[in-house]
């Protein structure tokens, strides 16, 4: 057998041996938050938004005409003043 053959096979099971342990579930121990609201049980999620981007709305109109409470998602929204505070709320754990 050949070295290119060799280094083939050990960079294929590197990879298959990194792609398989990050399917596994998450070490931190945290269960999803959530909340009972009008009988029904409602995941919480909260997002980061950076202030005045067209995006941050999106999230206030889909609470309004009621789209994530129709499909189990109760939205908490935070809003930060630059991108990478909404980087840092995810890091950090205040945001999802």
């Amino acid at each position: 057998m050949n070295i290119k053959k060799i280094i083939a096979i050990i960079a294929s099971t590197a990879l298959t041996a990194t792609l398989l342990a990050s399917c596994g579930s998450s070490s931190s121990g945290k269960t999803a938050k959530k909340v009972i609201k009008d009988g029904k049980e409602l995941s919480v999620l909260r997002v980061a938004n950076m202030t005045g981007q067209p995006d941050q709305y999106a999230d206030y109109i889909g609470m309004e005409q009621g789209i994530f409470e129709k499909y189990g998602i109760s939205l908490e929204t935070s809003e930060y003043a630059a991108g990478i505070n909404t980087v840092d709320a995810i890091a950090t754990g205040t945001a999802d």
